[in-house]
Order: structure tokens, then sequence, then C-alpha cells
């Protein structure tokens, strides 16, 4: 619903702002799981809006649902989002330019990255896309200046090897079964303290 706002600005002023939301088409329920010609290769790149789009439908196909962030349901406003620097992505492509997996993060406060994925929805490589995709994004994020990640969508086999599992949440499909996923942190800096 678009509503208006009142800001106080830092010169003491004050605005009138109008929030005028954008309606984002949602995918049919009937999507069908992508069939991946074969392949040999894939390489870690940062993806196109297009390729946005597929990763974020892929994901909602491929899992189910399950642990994957429920924005996902509509590509375009993911799009949006990491084109406002809210959200970053990174995908896996074949060498025939498809998507084959991804995972996204944001950051939370001043300090702490939260992401969700990996997401995979082809693994027949020699190399594991999976841990690929995980160590792009822990080279992308350890360049910063996050002192942790965390994930409430930790997906993958390999988040035990990467990250510190500090529980497990219940997750229901829409047949309500029960499903638990991870909730994975790592510590990336330590934390000295301060001097007063």
């Amino acid at each position: 619903a678009d509503n208006f706002k009142i800001l106080k600005n830092q010169d003491g002023t004050m605005s009138l702002v109008l929030v005028k939301d954008k309606i984002y088409p949602e995918p049919g329920n009937d999507l069908k799981k992508i069939c991946f010609e074969k392949s040999n290769s894939f390489t870690i790149k940062e993806p196109n809006n297009e390729q946005i789009k597929i990763f974020a439908t892929s994901a909602c196909s491929f899992c189910d649902d399950m642990g994957v962030p429920d924005f996902f349901r509509f590509p375009g406003k993911l799009v949006d989002m990491v084109q406002h620097t809210d959200y970053t992505v990174l995908v896996a492509m074949d060498e025939k330019q498809q998507v084959i997996g991804g995972i996204i993060w944001h950051w939370i406060s001043r300090k702490l990255i939260e992401f969700s994925g990996p997401f995979v929805f082809k693994e027949d490589f020699a190399e594991s896309p999976e841990e690929q995709l995980i160590i792009g994004f822990l080279e992308s994020v350890g360049k910063s200046d996050a002192m942790g990640v965390y994930s409430q969508y930790c997906a993958g086999k390999l988040s035990d090897e990467y990250f510190e599992v500090i529980g497990r949440l219940p997750v229901y499909d829409h047949k309500a079964e029960k499903t638990e996923i991870s909730v994975c942190f790592r510590q990336l800096k330590e934390d000295t303290g301060a001097v007063s």
C-alpha cells in the first residue's frame, strides 16, 4: 500500500515523502524444473538481471521453498534489491551459460552479514558448485569489515564443513512435512575489544 512519511532532515527541516509500493508479478505455481544440457565445467560470477531472475525461479522450483527466502517468489523484486545494493548475489554458471546455482547475502548491521544458500540445481561436475559458491562468498565478504556471517537458510551439504552449526530450525512444507534446516555462523575476524 502506498503511504506518506514525514522525515526530519539533518538540517532540522521536515520532508513529506510519498512511498509508492511497486507490485511484482509472481511466477505461476506450475514452475517446471529446468532440464540442463550436459556440461563439464562452471564458473562463479556476479549475475546480470536475467540470471538473477533465473536463479530465484530455479531455487523455488528445485528447493521446494525449503529454506528459500520468501522474496525469491518475486524474481523482479530480487533484481531491484540487488540493483539498490541491499543484496549481493553470486551464481554458478556452466559453460553453456546455464545458471546452476547461487548464493545471496546482505548486511544486517555494521559488522554482521546474513546469507542464504548455496542453492545448487546441477551437481555432476568434477568440482563442487556448492563448495565453490561458499568459497566465492567467503572471499568476497572476507575483504569487508564484517566480524561474522550467519544464515537461517543454510542450504547444502557442506554447511557443517565451512560454518559452525549453532542450531536447527524445523521447517514445514506445503504438505505439512517437517524438515530441519541448519542455522550456521562463521566468525571472520577476532573482536579485539576497545581501549578506553
